[in-house]
């Protein structure tokens, strides 16, 4: 059975025996939703909750990956001396998850879809169903309730995670290779694919830049400030924007 579409309606992607020539890989936070402010908000929320005294949003910019593992990790290293156990993160977890379920039953449109993106899933899915994935710097629970709060799980769209690795990098390539599993595809064969990654972070557009993928940014304000003057050359503010551009897809890397 195929996907279904915005409306309702089932979609019929076209099933080759080879992947797509693009392959795209999506963040989540503040790239398919505004939900970036509440998600760091809850975030050091759930750890002040658990250890206490801790500055309540803290600046993502000064941690080495910016992912909820490693910046767990980075900050018990730095203030606790040592890593946190199971038990701790576990709880830690918990505690997010019902902050964030707390936060969307007050503010649903912090976990609602940007203006767009439902018709540029169905569009690109339409084409070829193996072509988007999700690579995104939280931990999988939280990814996965944020997608269902914002109506995106019905695209079942692969998804790499906190979970996976420690870097912003390796959850990327972790998320291609969910796309190209199937393909049987040696390394060489898979970097000849062009693959671009969505997102709204500078540390999103410096992981691209590592992987030597393509960058497209979805970003307001200081935010897409910031991507500019890093050196992004297509930042808007949402999918519609994107797709009503000249340059609907990805710049060519220079």
């Amino acid at each position: 059975m195929g996907r279904l579409s915005a409306n309702g309606h089932v979609m019929k992607p076209i099933r080759q025996n080879h992947p797509p020539a693009q392959l795209w890989i999506l963040d989540i936070d503040g790239t398919l939703m505004p939900s970036h402010t509440v998600d760091n908000d809850c975030y050091w929320q759930a750890v002040n909750h658990y250890f206490g005294n801790v500055p309540v949003a803290l600046d993502l910019q000064q941690f080495q990956h910016v992912t909820d593992g490693s910046i767990l990790a980075e900050w018990m290293e730095k203030t606790r001396g040592r890593t946190a156990t199971e038990a701790e993160i576990s709880c830690i977890q918990k505690t997010f998850i019902e902050l964030l379920e707390q936060a969307c039953a007050r503010d649903p449109a912090a976990f609602t879809a940007y203006p767009g993106l439902t018709e540029w899933l169905d569009s690109q899915l339409v084409q070829h169903e193996a072509c988007i994935a999700i690579a995104t710097g939280g931990w999988s629970h939280s990814a996965r309730f944020k997608l269902r709060a914002a109506g995106l799980d019905r695209y079942e769209l692969p998804l790499a995670s906190s979970d996976d690795a420690s870097r912003r990098v390796d959850i990327m390539l972790q998320a291609r290779n969910l796309l190209l599993q199937d393909f049987a595809l040696g390394e060489v064969e898979i970097e000849r694919f062009s693959t671009c990654y969505v997102g709204d972070g500078i540390w999103d557009y410096r992981a691209s830049r590592e992987l030597d993928w393509e960058f497209v940014g979805i970003a307001e304000g200081d935010r897409a400030q910031t991507l500019r003057h890093a050196g992004a050359q297509q930042v808007y503010c949402n999918f519609r924007e994107w797709a009503a551009s000249k340059t609907p897809r990805p710049a060519k890397k220079t």
